[in-house]
């Protein structure tokens, strides 16, 4: 092959056009190949020390290195790599890839965004798949505009946190049930109850046969002849149960709801207006007062009130009062004959101590310092009015008396 060649050692050959004249390889009518002489790489660069260059590397499989110098970039502004497709590479090995735009969405830094309007971002992994994120925040913790489905045999666990609902969303779904305030409703479980297995569980359970229609039966009994169900006018007080121990009405009771009042110790019913006390009719005690029980007294050695004792009551109109009490006796002083005590109780309807509303007769004997039971004597006093205030008069009659263990009981009655 003909060849142009420098006669002395390591002499180059320059090819100068004139002017803007070109070196031209080939006969322009077939293509030209520019090749090495001998199994070397064919290399391309500049006459600049400092120059960028491309190198074909000689020999099968050889590579083709297009090197920048420095900071220098390959630019290329058209380019159909494989009819499109890049297969086996690696991107950022030695340099980071600063910045990617794939069809609508960027990469850019730590964010990934879609760039046309409005446009999602979908993560679908194949079949059974999954898209494991180790740690995430979405939206500073506000999951908004979704349902949240925790999946078969799954768990939500917030047991190191708080689960929170907004006030008008009060509710959590446990087992097909919705738990809204005090209710509990069933969640597409028609014909079933709610059921405890006597241990920690509950399950929906299957009710056997058909229930009646609720439609036009409000506030009416469901009964069973042990075979079918039916709908019975029962009065409603029976299903409006007490509220029990109560020392105060109820709020926002219903009609016929009943308490019992640990205060007044009286039944009540409510019927749709106010509170009543239930009663048994005229005589029937609607109410009791106390007992009221007081310290021992010191001895008596003359006529009076009971230091002490002074007892405001509060009664219904028209309802009467009788007074029960119970006490203990010591005559401590005395001649050796038969003497006796005497106490009486005024106030209310009551008129004074002389007018002979004598409640307890105390018999004494001739031995000092003996013990003696009263003779009980119970006080009606009719109609006291709604306010009444008694008094306890002790009349000692020559004897010196000492009181213990004294109380009374005020019982209201139907009048």
């Amino acid at each position: 092959m003909p060849k142009i060649a420098a006669g002395a050692t390591n002499k180059n050959i320059s090819l100068a056009p004139h002017g803007t004249g070109k070196v031209v390889v080939g006969t322009g009518a077939a293509d030209a190949t520019v090749q090495s002489d001998g199994n070397h790489n064919l290399i391309l660069q500049t006459g600049n020390s400092t120059t960028g260059k491309i190198e074909i590397a000689d020999g099968a499989n050889g590579n083709i290195d297009i090197t920048p110098n420095g900071t220098g970039e390959v630019d290329i502004p058209k380019v159909d790599i494989d009819g499109g497709t890049v297969d086996g590479i690696s991107l950022g090995t030695n340099s980071a890839v600063t910045e990617a735009q794939i069809d609508n969405i960027n990469i850019d830094g730590n964010e990934i965004t879609s760039t046309d309007t409005n446009g999602n971002i979908d993560l679908t992994p194949n079949g059974t798949g999954e898209v494991n994120i180790s740690k995430v925040d979405i939206d500073g913790g506000a999951i908004d505009g979704t349902n949240v489905t925790v999946g078969s045999g799954k768990t939500l666990d917030v047991s190191a946190g708080t689960l929170t609902t907004s006030t008008a969303q009060k509710q959590a779904i446990v087992d097909g049930a919705a738990i809204e305030g005090d209710e509990i409703l069933a969640t597409g479980e028609s014909g079933t109850f709610l059921g405890a297995d006597g241990d920690d569980s509950s399950s929906w359970k299957s009710i056997t046969g058909t229930l009646p229609s609720q439609s036009g039966n409000v506030d009416r009994l469901l009964t069973t002849d042990g075979s079918d169900a039916s709908w019975t006018n029962a009065p409603i007080n029976l299903v409006k149960l007490a509220f029990a121990g109560q020392s105060s009405d109820p709020a926002t009771p219903s009609a016929g709801t009943t308490y019992y009042n640990s205060t007044d110790n009286v039944q009540y019913v409510y019927n749709g207006t106010s509170w009543v006390a239930t009663t048994g009719g005229t005589g029937s005690i609607v109410k009791v007062h106390g007992p009221y029980t007081y310290a021992d007294l010191a001895s008596i050695t003359s006529d009076g009130y009971l230091s002490g004792f002074e007892q405001a009551l509060t009664v219904v109109s028209g309802n009467d009062i009788i007074c029960v009490p119970s006490v203990v006796v010591h005559r401590t002083a005395g001649p050796s004959v038969a003497y006796y005590a005497q106490l009486y109780v005024t106030g209310g309807g009551l008129g004074a101590t002389t007018s002979g509303h004598l409640f307890t007769g105390l018999v004494g004997y001739n031995l000092d310092d003996s013990v003696y039971q009263p003779q009980s004597k119970h006080v009606l006093d009719t109609n006291p009015g709604t306010s009444p205030t008694y008094k306890i008069y002790a009349y000692y009659n020559g004897a010196t008396w000492h009181f213990s263990h004294l109380s009374f009981t005020f019982f209201e009655i139907q009048g």
